[in-house]
């Protein structure tokens, strides 16, 4: 068995941390990288549906997310793993109205990735792309098979791609389903031009592209022996590296549970939606999606709030029909519109030191809610257009 560590333990590791750690990995040329990641302890599959979402959809990432998508359809066709998608038409082709839809709920599941656009050269084709991200697990049951038909019925007039995306090119066990492999994302990122564009984004496009490597096993020479490093560095501190690991703050959870206590002290109702799409009040009190009723909107069975935790935005929500709805932003909660991502990135990185100023301003904009003179509710119900 193990010894217990000792305060004496840590206190020994930290002076030493920069010196025998931090130091030859930086030398090393991998200063971006903190130990963490290059000791690949966890494989997160939202950690890639999220960015993918993210550099798949041009109005959150810009040019480099037009370039992505249409690099991403060019090899899709270049491959045959979309047979109906024509290589020149989509080489030459112009791509516009672009929706993404990260785990688009339907009546039996959520699809991982949705992507509706036009695709227009000679004519205007309309294309749906359906991705199934499976990181480690493997899909349940039918569930690829009930999205096939889902998108058979609601996009009758779409080229449809459906996609399962594994780290080894997994079998689907359907035909409809072409699969793919993180070395295909590799290969649609090593496309990019990022000469020109915001250097932040310029960074998170290389780390990730390494992340794929070091992940699923694509290292090139020099990663490959920074990867024997740290892991020798594990090994030789493996307990104190894990209790480290395992202290840090899970920042999801610490913000839900910050918001959920400030909805339940103004007599909020915190609610899921079941199969039937019927509001039901649940007993989780960390979600992603925070979802929630009060008195004022009681007369409106269709409608409730919600706050996505990952974006720290507040919506006013219609149901449209089980699994479909249509959202209105109200606020966000840190920041503003211009300042929002990058304040919520220093958020993230700093949680711990930020959670209290998150709570002040979240309380402000909750107070404004359960306020039937100065709310938002007003207006968001003539914008939803609710009688």
């Amino acid at each position: 068995m193990e010894q217990s560590l000792t305060s004496k333990d840590l206190q020994d590791f930290a002076l030493n941390f920069d010196e025998k750690i931090t130091r030859p990995l930086v030398n090393a040329g991998y200063d971006r990288y903190n130990v963490f990641n290059i000791l690949n302890i966890k494989r997160q599959e939202l950690r890639h549906s999220d960015f993918l979402s993210f550099l798949f959809d041009p109005s959150k990432s810009g040019d480099i997310g037009q370039q992505f998508l249409k690099n991403f359809l060019i090899l899709l066709a270049k491959e045959n793993k979309a047979s109906t998608l024509n290589f020149f038409d989509t080489l030459y082709g112009n791509i516009n109205n672009v929706n993404v839809y990260r785990e688009m709920a339907i009546k039996d599941g959520r699809i991982d990735i949705l992507i509706q656009l036009e695709l227009t050269k000679d004519k205007k084709q309309k294309v749906v792309v359906a991705i199934e991200n499976k990181v480690d697990a493997d899909q349940h049951g039918n569930q690829l098979e009930k999205y096939k038909e889902y998108l058979f019925k609601e996009y009758k007039d779409y080229i449809k791609i459906m996609l399962y995306l594994t780290p080894n090119k997994a079998e689907s066990g359907y035909n409809e389903w072409a699969e793919i492999d993180y070395e295909f994302i590799l290969n649609v990122l090593n496309r990019l031009d990022t000469n020109n564009i915001d250097n932040t984004l310029a960074t998170l496009i290389e780390d990730y592209k390494k992340l794929i490597r070091s992940e699923f096993d694509m290292m090139n020479d020099n990663e490959s022996e920074l990867k024997k490093q740290a892991l020798e560095i594990y090994k030789n501190n493996r307990q104190i590296l894990d209790f480290i690991y395992n202290m840090k703050p899970n920042w999801i959870k610490e913000t839900s549970k910050i918001l959920c206590n400030l909805l339940e002290q103004k007599g909020a109702k915190i609610v899921i939606e079941n199969k039937d799409g019927v509001l039901v009040e649940s007993k989780k009190k960390d979600p992603v999606n925070i979802m929630f009723t009060i008195n004022q909107i009681e007369n409106y069975k269709n409608l409730f709030f919600q706050i996505d935790v990952d974006k720290l935005s507040l919506y006013l929500v219609k149901i449209i029909k089980p699994g479909r709805y249509e959202k209105r932003l109200l606020e966000h909660l840190i920041g503003n519109s211009q300042e929002t991502k990058a304040k919520i990135e220093e958020y993230k990185a700093n949680v711990l030191d930020l959670l209290p100023s998150l709570k002040d301003e979240s309380e402000k904009i909750i107070e404004r809610i359960f306020d039937k003179e100065k709310g938002a509710i007003p207006k968001a119900l003539a914008t939803l257009k609710v009688s």
